[in-house]
């Protein structure tokens, strides 16, 4: 899936120039490699703030209030497959899960209209993870490989010098 963005070009709707221009975000070239790769993958491929020493346009404290909140449900769904033994998640846990969608939505759209670095943005596009929450659905397995899945991206991002 190709990503278009409102004015048709590659980038942030950004009128600074010191950012770095991005390509096109299509998230499907990351699909055949194993969770560890992609992260790899995807965070090399992160736009760089070249006014930041070339740091990234996402920051470490943005993709870590998306871990917390994957976190807080790794635990719920933790405590749900321990107590009940099923493989497939009850509603309430399906729901909180695909709540996560909303908590993306909104830090992108706050990373837009306040920063309009697009670091959020271009991070949850690339990574795919509104397409990989949505087909979670009831599987505890795919949602587990989900919550391993940002585990490694936050490891990258801090391993390839994301900073605060």
């Amino acid at each position: 899936m190709e990503y278009k963005y409102k004015n048709g070009s590659k980038g942030c709707n950004n009128s600074r120039s010191n950012y770095a221009p991005r390509d096109v975000i299509d998230p499907s070239k990351y699909k055949d490699m194993d969770i560890i790769s992609r992260a790899e993958a995807v965070i090399k491929d992160l736009p760089k703030d070249e006014q930041e020493d070339g740091g990234f346009l996402l920051k470490t404290n943005q993709i870590r209030k998306i871990l917390a909140a994957v976190n807080s449900a790794s635990n719920k769904v933790s405590v749900f497959k321990a107590t009940s033994g099923s493989t497939e998640l009850n509603n309430a846990l399906a729901d909180e899960i695909r709540y996560l969608q909303v908590l993306l939505v909104y830090q992108c759209g706050r990373d837009k209209q306040k920063k309009k670095q697009c670091g959020v943005d271009d991070f949850v596009k690339r990574a795919g993870l509104i397409d990989m929450i949505k087909s979670i659905g009831k599987d505890i397995r795919k949602y587990e490989e989900f919550a391993r899945y940002m585990e490694a991206l936050v490891a990258y991002h801090k391993f390839y010098g994301g900073k605060d």
